[in-house]
Parts: structure tokens; sequence; C-alpha cells
């Protein structure tokens, strides 16, 4: 009775900090649409309307990568989480360092947006996703050798918890020198990334 007990304990305490997890990423992919302003056309001209939705380019190209790059962190904690048998104080603390970085995204996005040829916002950008990715990868690692996977989950976590794994993150730190010498250039690392890893994962059958 008491191992009943505690099984659903642990099982609702799992559900709240997948709850709580989910959340977070919902409320920050919502929090990247704000940083879009309504233009205001006073004397109601379509090239007027244009050239303020021209001047919106940068808002909005921050938030398709950060969507795709939201996306793509959620569906991959979505999996490794779903694959657990049980959890401890480690993984709920680098979750929540992870959740940490999660919702400072919106926030450099709109510095990216507004600011992409500045070498700092792109540089501020590519550190929060540095730091995101290498906890992801944090939390698969000790997932794996902490016993916490279920048995036949332990070869479907292997890939993100190697260190090949560590790509992803590496190559978001390595474009944090370079946005100092080319914003452009550090944005173009990034969204090669992201689309590498888009139709990388097409071909493999993966969602990773």
């Amino acid at each position: 009775m008491e191992g009943s007990h505690a099984a659903r304990s642990e099982a609702v305490s799992f559900g709240r900090i997948v709850s709580f997890t989910d959340g977070v990423f919902a409320i920050a992919i919502t929090l990247l649409v704000l940083n879009f302003e309504v233009p205001h056309v006073h004397d109601e001209t379509e090239r007027q309307l244009a050239h303020l939705l021209d001047e919106l380019a940068g808002d909005f190209g921050a938030y398709c990568l950060s969507f795709a790059v939201l996306g793509r962190l959620w569906i991959v904690h979505h999996r490794l989480f779903s694959m657990l048998a049980t959890f401890d104080g480690r993984l709920i603390t680098l979750n929540l360092f992870y959740l940490a970085m999660i919702v400072l995204v919106p926030f450099t996005a709109e510095l990216l947006g507004d600011y992409g040829a500045e070498p700092l916002p792109a540089a501020l950008y590519a550190a929060v996703l540095a730091a995101a990715s290498a906890l992801n990868w944090l939390m698969a690692r000790h997932a794996a050798h902490a016993g916490l996977l279920r048995p036949d989950c332990q070869e479907a976590v292997a890939p993100w918890a190697s260190a090949g794994a560590l790509y992803i993150p590496g190559v978001f730190a390595v474009s944090i020198p370079i946005a100092f010498l080319s914003p452009l250039a550090a944005e173009l690392m990034w969204v090669l990334l992201v689309v590498g890893r888009a139709v990388g994962s097409r071909r493999g059958g993966r969602l990773d």
C-alpha cells in the first residue's frame, strides 16, 4: 500500500515537472510574437504600410529562428522526459537552469531583431542558446549515467548524451567571437545549424 502511494506521489511530482516545463516553453514562444509592434499608418497608404512592415524584417527573422530553435529544444526535451523511469534532484536542478535560459530567448531575440547589425546582441543570443543546448545535453547525459531511463530507452538516448552531441552548443559558442567580427556571419551559422538539423532529422527519421 505504501509502495503504491509512493508511486502515485512520484507520478504526480513528475507530471508537475513536465507541465511546468511545457508552460515555460509555451510562454517563451508566445513572448516571441509580442516583439512585433503593429505599424500605425497615418495616411493609410499601402506604400507607407509596406515600408513599416519592411522595418520589421529583423524582428521577423529573429522570430522565425527563435521559434525553430525553441521548437526543436522542446521536442528533444519532451522525448527525453518521456523515456525516464524516474528522476532525481540533480535532474530537476538542471531542468530549472535549462528553463532559465529558455525564458531569456525572447529578450535576446528582441535585441537581435532591433539591433541585428550590432555584435553584442548577436553574441548574447548565441550565449543563451549555447547554454540552453549544453544544459539539454547535460540532462540527457545525467539521465543516461544515473540510471533514470527506462531500460528499453538507453540506446535511443545514447546519441544525445554522447560527446558528439556537443557540436550543437559548440556551434553557438563558436559564433560568439565571430559575432564581434561579423554579426551576419554568426547569424548564418545559426540558420545553417537549424536547417541542417531539420534536414538531417528528416532523412534519418529522427526528431532530435
